[in-house]
């Protein structure tokens, strides 16, 4: 307590949003051994990410979600 601390929120919130990122990419990983989880996983991942203000969405991982999920339209047709 007492101490004096230099916070850079913008610095914070770059290594928040890497953090969840990363987090969720292990997660993922666990998951592409069960294709219908990894679908859902996907699925619910695309659903939060266009939750988001148009503002702060991420719109290269929007495009990567889609292909994915284009993958296993093919696989079920």
């Amino acid at each position: 307590m007492g101490e004096d601390f230099d916070l850079d929120f913008d610095k914070i919130g770059e290594e928040d949003y890497q953090l969840a990122d990363e987090m969720a990419l292990r997660k993922f990983r666990k998951n592409v051994g069960n294709p219908s989880r990894r679908r859902q996983e996907l699925e619910m991942l695309l659903k939060e990410e266009l939750g988001k203000p148009e503002e702060i969405r991420d719109a290269q991982k929007i495009a990567w979600l889609e292909e994915e999920l284009k993958t296993f339209e093919h696989r079920d047709s």
